[in-house]
Protein backbone atom coordinates (compact mmCIF):
# COMPACT_ATOMS: atom_id res chain seq x y z
CA UNK A 1 0.00 0.00 0.00
CA UNK A 2 2.78 2.34 0.70
CA UNK A 3 4.39 1.58 -2.32
CA UNK A 4 0.97 2.58 -4.19
CA UNK A 5 1.26 5.93 -2.64
CA UNK A 6 4.40 6.81 -3.83
CA UNK A 7 4.24 5.49 -7.15
CA UNK A 8 1.01 8.08 -7.23
CA UNK A 9 2.73 11.14 -5.81
CA UNK A 10 5.92 10.53 -8.39
CA UNK A 11 3.79 10.07 -11.44
CA UNK A 12 1.14 13.64 -9.77
CA UNK A 13 4.72 15.41 -9.86
CA UNK A 14 6.20 13.92 -12.82
CA UNK A 15 2.68 15.30 -14.53
CA UNK A 16 3.25 18.99 -13.03
CA UNK A 17 7.21 19.39 -13.97
CA UNK A 18 5.64 18.16 -17.90
CA UNK A 19 2.75 20.83 -17.53
CA UNK A 20 2.73 23.78 -19.17
CA UNK A 21 1.20 27.03 -18.09
CA UNK A 22 -2.38 26.99 -17.18
CA UNK A 23 -2.12 24.59 -14.46
CA UNK A 24 -3.00 24.30 -11.02
CA UNK A 25 -2.58 21.98 -8.22
CA UNK A 26 -5.24 22.06 -5.43
CA UNK A 27 -5.63 20.18 -2.55
CA UNK A 28 -8.71 19.08 -0.72
CA UNK A 29 -10.70 17.29 2.10
CA UNK A 30 -13.86 15.12 2.07
CA UNK A 31 -16.13 13.24 3.84
CA UNK A 32 -17.10 9.36 2.18
CA UNK A 33 -19.78 7.39 2.72
CA UNK A 34 -21.80 4.19 1.08
CA UNK A 35 -25.59 5.47 1.51
CA UNK A 36 -28.24 3.22 3.34
CA UNK A 37 -30.20 2.89 0.60
CA UNK A 38 -27.23 0.88 -1.16
CA UNK A 39 -27.22 -1.06 1.95
CA UNK A 40 -30.86 -1.63 2.46
CA UNK A 41 -30.39 -3.32 -1.09
CA UNK A 42 -28.71 -6.34 0.30
CA UNK A 43 -29.17 -5.82 4.27
CA UNK A 44 -32.02 -6.35 6.45
CA UNK A 45 -30.42 -4.79 9.46
CA UNK A 46 -27.29 -2.73 8.65
CA UNK A 47 -25.33 0.17 10.41
CA UNK A 48 -23.26 3.70 8.73
CA UNK A 49 -20.23 3.03 6.66
CA UNK A 50 -18.52 6.80 6.66
CA UNK A 51 -15.10 7.92 6.50
CA UNK A 52 -12.88 10.98 5.81
CA UNK A 53 -10.28 11.50 2.62
CA UNK A 54 -7.23 13.73 1.60
CA UNK A 55 -6.76 14.63 -1.77
CA UNK A 56 -4.40 16.26 -4.33
CA UNK A 57 -5.06 17.31 -7.73
CA UNK A 58 -3.23 18.71 -10.61
CA UNK A 59 -5.64 20.66 -13.26
CA UNK A 60 -4.66 21.33 -16.93
CA UNK A 61 -6.43 24.24 -18.30
CA UNK A 62 -6.95 25.34 -21.41
CA UNK A 63 -5.47 28.73 -23.12
CA UNK A 64 -8.07 30.55 -21.38
CA UNK A 65 -6.98 29.73 -17.94
CA UNK A 66 -9.07 29.46 -15.01
CA UNK A 67 -11.84 30.64 -17.36
CA UNK A 68 -11.37 27.68 -19.35
CA UNK A 69 -15.02 26.30 -20.26
CA UNK A 70 -13.11 22.51 -20.13
CA UNK A 71 -10.45 21.08 -18.82
CA UNK A 72 -8.59 18.10 -16.96
CA UNK A 73 -7.85 16.88 -13.56
CA UNK A 74 -5.34 14.09 -12.68
CA UNK A 75 -6.27 13.60 -9.06
CA UNK A 76 -4.81 11.16 -6.13
CA UNK A 77 -6.96 10.44 -3.37
CA UNK A 78 -6.51 8.30 -0.27
CA UNK A 79 -9.73 7.51 2.09
CA UNK A 80 -10.75 5.34 4.76
CA UNK A 81 -14.34 4.46 5.49
CA UNK A 82 -15.53 2.82 8.69
CA UNK A 83 -18.30 1.23 10.40
CA UNK A 84 -19.32 -1.19 13.24
CA UNK A 85 -22.53 -2.59 14.90
CA UNK A 86 -24.97 -5.16 14.12
CA UNK A 87 -25.86 -6.93 10.81
CA UNK A 88 -28.59 -9.15 9.43
CA UNK A 89 -28.56 -10.04 5.77
CA UNK A 90 -32.09 -11.50 6.06
CA UNK A 91 -34.82 -10.62 9.05
CA UNK A 92 -34.44 -14.55 10.06
CA UNK A 93 -30.94 -14.76 10.23
CA UNK A 94 -28.73 -14.65 13.47
CA UNK A 95 -27.14 -10.90 14.79
CA UNK A 96 -23.81 -10.62 13.75
CA UNK A 97 -21.85 -7.71 15.30
CA UNK A 98 -18.91 -6.99 12.88
CA UNK A 99 -16.80 -3.88 12.31
CA UNK A 100 -15.49 -3.51 8.79
CA UNK A 101 -12.65 -0.77 7.51
CA UNK A 102 -12.14 0.07 3.51
CA UNK A 103 -8.89 2.27 3.19
CA UNK A 104 -8.75 2.81 -0.68
CA UNK A 105 -6.27 4.74 -2.87
CA UNK A 106 -7.21 5.76 -6.23
CA UNK A 107 -6.00 7.47 -9.26
CA UNK A 108 -7.95 9.36 -11.66
CA UNK A 109 -8.27 11.00 -15.19
CA UNK A 110 -11.76 13.59 -15.30
CA UNK A 111 -12.73 16.16 -17.76
CA UNK A 112 -14.57 18.84 -16.48
CA UNK A 113 -17.28 21.43 -18.05
CA UNK A 114 -17.53 24.81 -16.51
CA UNK A 115 -21.11 26.14 -16.77
CA UNK A 116 -20.38 29.38 -16.59
CA UNK A 117 -16.70 30.00 -17.05
CA UNK A 118 -16.12 33.66 -17.39
CA UNK A 119 -18.29 34.08 -14.08
CA UNK A 120 -16.65 34.59 -10.20
CA UNK A 121 -18.74 31.77 -9.50
CA UNK A 122 -19.46 28.91 -11.62
CA UNK A 123 -21.53 25.36 -11.62
CA UNK A 124 -19.13 22.17 -12.99
CA UNK A 125 -19.60 18.75 -13.56
CA UNK A 126 -17.56 15.92 -15.15
CA UNK A 127 -16.86 12.24 -15.70
CA UNK A 128 -13.58 10.30 -14.80
CA UNK A 129 -12.09 6.95 -15.07
CA UNK A 130 -9.21 5.60 -13.08
CA UNK A 131 -7.67 2.63 -10.99
CA UNK A 132 -7.46 2.31 -7.33
CA UNK A 133 -6.61 -0.26 -4.28
CA UNK A 134 -8.28 -1.22 -1.86
CA UNK A 135 -7.89 -2.90 1.41
CA UNK A 136 -10.56 -4.57 3.46
CA UNK A 137 -10.25 -5.66 6.87
CA UNK A 138 -13.16 -6.92 9.11
CA UNK A 139 -14.00 -9.10 11.68
CA UNK A 140 -17.52 -10.59 12.99
CA UNK A 141 -18.73 -12.28 16.16
CA UNK A 142 -22.09 -14.05 15.92
CA UNK A 143 -23.84 -17.37 17.53
CA UNK A 144 -25.29 -20.40 15.04
CA UNK A 145 -26.99 -22.87 16.64
CA UNK A 146 -25.72 -21.79 20.26
CA UNK A 147 -22.20 -21.87 19.11
CA UNK A 148 -20.00 -19.01 19.20
CA UNK A 149 -17.98 -17.76 16.42
CA UNK A 150 -15.09 -15.10 16.02
CA UNK A 151 -14.03 -14.47 12.08
CA UNK A 152 -11.48 -12.50 10.66
CA UNK A 153 -11.44 -10.56 7.02
CA UNK A 154 -8.58 -9.28 5.36
CA UNK A 155 -8.32 -8.83 1.31
CA UNK A 156 -6.53 -6.14 -0.97
CA UNK A 157 -7.33 -5.69 -4.67
CA UNK A 158 -6.51 -3.78 -7.91
CA UNK A 159 -9.96 -2.31 -8.50
CA UNK A 160 -11.49 0.26 -11.09
CA UNK A 161 -12.33 4.09 -10.21
CA UNK A 162 -15.45 5.58 -11.91
CA UNK A 163 -16.33 9.26 -10.69
CA UNK A 164 -18.81 11.77 -11.02
CA UNK A 165 -17.41 14.86 -9.76
CA UNK A 166 -20.34 18.10 -9.24
CA UNK A 167 -19.75 21.43 -7.53
CA UNK A 168 -19.05 24.66 -7.54
CA UNK A 169 -15.97 27.00 -8.10
CA UNK A 170 -15.12 30.40 -6.76
CA UNK A 171 -12.51 32.36 -8.14
CA UNK A 172 -11.91 35.92 -6.47
CA UNK A 173 -8.46 36.35 -8.42
CA UNK A 174 -7.23 34.37 -11.62
CA UNK A 175 -4.78 32.48 -9.78
CA UNK A 176 -6.96 30.86 -6.76
CA UNK A 177 -9.68 28.78 -7.36
CA UNK A 178 -12.22 27.50 -3.73
CA UNK A 179 -14.43 24.82 -4.54
CA UNK A 180 -17.24 22.79 -2.80
CA UNK A 181 -17.64 19.13 -4.66
CA UNK A 182 -19.82 16.44 -4.33
CA UNK A 183 -20.67 13.38 -6.25
CA UNK A 184 -19.61 9.80 -6.85
CA UNK A 185 -16.05 7.97 -6.64
CA UNK A 186 -16.77 4.35 -5.53
CA UNK A 187 -18.69 5.72 -2.84
CA UNK A 188 -20.77 9.31 -2.36
CA UNK A 189 -18.79 11.88 -0.93
CA UNK A 190 -18.43 15.85 -0.29
CA UNK A 191 -15.18 17.92 0.01
CA UNK A 192 -13.56 21.59 -0.43
CA UNK A 193 -10.06 22.78 -1.49
CA UNK A 194 -8.41 25.39 -2.47
CA UNK A 195 -6.38 25.72 -6.37
CA UNK A 196 -3.52 27.01 -6.86
CA UNK A 197 -2.81 28.24 -10.30
CA UNK A 198 1.18 28.53 -11.77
Amino acid sequence: MKKIIIFSFILLFTIILMAEENTAINLNFGKFSIVESLESSFLYEYQPITGNGIGIKVKRFKKDGIRSTFYSVYALRIFDLRGGGMWKQKEDDYPTKAYVKLHQINFSYSVILNILPSFVVTPYIGIGVGVGVAKFEGSRFYIDHWQEHNEDYKYQALIPVIKFPIGISIRPKNNIEIEIEGGFENGFYISWGTSFLF
